[in-house]
Parts: C-alpha cells; structure tokens; sequence
C-alpha cells in the first residue's frame, strides 16, 4: 500500500526513500545471510510469522531463519536454546535476521521507526495504557530498542513503547534511527543476562497485589514514623514511591534490600546498645511483631509479583 491509513504522509515517504536505498545498499548483506542460511540451516530461508500491527490488526511478518526444527522424542520443537544455531546467534546479534522486514516496510505493513511487532496472543494481555503502543505503525527499530532493547522488562518495554506514541516526531525518528547502529554494533541488551531468546509475556502483575503491596508499605512507613525511625521510614517511602504498574523496578528495590535486612527488626525495636547489651523500647514485643507480620506480607506480594512479571 502506497500510503497506509494512519500513518503521517512525511513518515511514509521517508519510509520508502531510506528502505529503498537501504535495500540497494544492504544487498550485499541480504544475499550473503541467504547464502548462509540455506547452507547450514536448510530450507525454508524465510521464517514467516502473523504479528499484530496497527491497531492490533494482523500482518505477516518476515525474517531470515535463526533456528533448526529439531524435536524431541515426541515430536515436540525442542526449546530455543537447544534450536538457536550458532549462525542464529550471530545473525540476531547483529540484528541481520530483520532485514527482510524492509519489504514488510515497502508493503506498508510497518514503518522503519515504530513499536517491534508482537505476537498476536499478546493483544489480550497489555492493559489498556500498553495497547496504546498499536496506536502506531510497528517498527524495525524503535525507542524501546535504543533504550535497553530485550535487557529490559517487558513492562519497561511497553512505557517506552507508549512514549513513543505520545511524542511522535520526525525529528525523534531520525534520533532513533542514528541511535540505533551504534546499538547493534555494541550487541547492547541482546538478552537478559542468562537468557538465549526472548522471554515469552504472559500479562501484566496483579494489579489488587500491587495496591495492596503499597497499603501494607503505608502502614509499615506509619509504624516507623510514630516511633521516630525517620532513616528507614524515608528508605520504605522511596521503595513505595518505585512501585507502579507499569514500571516494577521498585519490586526490584524492595526485595533487593530486604535481602540484606536480617536486623532490621532489631534496629528498629532496640532503644540503645551498651556493654554488649540492648536495650529495649517500650512495647518492644509486640512492635516487634508487627514489624515481622508487615515485612512478611510485603515480601509475600513483592515476591508473588515478581514471579507473575517475568514467568515464561
């Protein structure tokens, strides 16, 4: 399609220039990774996959093939670790398995800057705000991808994905665009540390956990704050004030100095350490387990949430 619905004339007509030349000039490349894949992984070259585009509608999508079809006794595809060949590795590395996107782009199917086209069973998952991110054409390169790329969590993902959307200029995709080489080139945030692909996204973390994560946080500050602990009633407000719901690095936060807090009841309860001896504030028993009741609920839902965000 000449001029897709939706898409902004001066996009579109940059979209054809800079893909036309980029396939004229990156030819050499397309045909050499061809050459390559028929000879050590077979037929077919192309690996063909229905995405959702704009406005979730489905398109199909086209890459050059990383990985074998190898199953396991049962027939079953084995996992992408065991499938993902060493040229796999190389080609997405050097993001040289995207390359025939560049016809998905002349089709008008997507645009050079743009949201990455995602699985269509992922549509029912987003929230309402992460659909926003279809509210524009799907890229081969976008501002989520220059800004962490798959090192990041899918939830960091989609706001970037939304920011893009709500400051849409052509001046940012000419910045992203330039970005964008020196990303590939360095391989930055290629996979999550110990990860060969992509995690899979199963949804967004409950959002009634997380609300009730902040409320058990709020009483924890209060309890702190009457009893004048101003150091580590900041410290709880900092960790809540982190929390959202489409940003969970403050769960990160959280569990991550919790580790470390095996005397934080202690502090908190004790008046004054002297001689090798505590001594104790009023009431220090039953502070002492309300502190413990509050630290476990809230290591129980920031745990619970965690695990529900990055589960394969």
């Amino acid at each position: 399609m000449l001029l897709p619905l939706g898409l902004p004339v001066n996009k579109r007509v940059f979209d054809l220039i800079a893909t036309t030349l980029g396939l004229i000039v990156l030819s050499p490349f397309i045909l050499l990774t061809a050459i390559s894949v028929r000879i050590f992984l077979g037929t077919p070259i192309i690996f063909r996959q229905e995405r959702a585009g704009y406005k979730g509608h489905p398109f199909f999508i086209y890459k050059f093939r990383t990985m074998t079809d190898a199953t396991d006794a049962s027939g079953n595809l084995l996992p992408d670790s065991r499938r993902l060949t060493r040229l796999g590795r190389f080609l997405r590395a050097l993001s040289l398995d995207e390359l025939p996107e560049l016809f998905n782009i002349l089709r008008g199917e997507m645009s050079l800057v743009g949201p990455r086209p995602l699985l269509m069973e992922y549509l029912e998952r987003y929230s309402s705000e992460q659909k926003r991110r279809h509210d524009v054409y799907p890229g081969l390169t976008g501002w989520a991808q220059v800004n962490g790329r798959n090192a990041i969590t899918w939830q960091d993902k989609f706001a970037l994905d939304v920011w893009y959307v709500d400051h849409w200029s052509f001046w940012l995709d000419i910045k992203i665009i330039f970005m964008t080489p020196w990303k590939v080139l360095t391989r930055e945030g290629i996979n999550k540390p110990g990860q060969t692909t992509t995690e899979y996204f199963m949804g967004n973390p409950n959002d009634d956990e997380l609300s009730e994560l902040v409320t058990v946080i709020d009483e924890l500050i209060q309890l702190l704050e009457a009893d004048g602990e101003e150091h580590w009633s900041r410290w709880m407000r900092a960790s809540r004030d982190r929390l959202s719901v489409s940003d969970h690095s403050g769960i990160e936060h959280l569990l991550s100095a919790y580790g470390g807090m095996g005397s934080f009841n202690d502090l908190v309860v004790c008046q004054s350490y002297e001689n090798g001896q505590f001594h104790w504030k009023e009431g220090y028993v039953e502070k002492n387990n309300q502190l413990n009741d509050l630290r476990s609920k809230a290591w129980e839902l920031a745990n619970s949430i965690r695990r529900e965000s990055t589960r394969k």
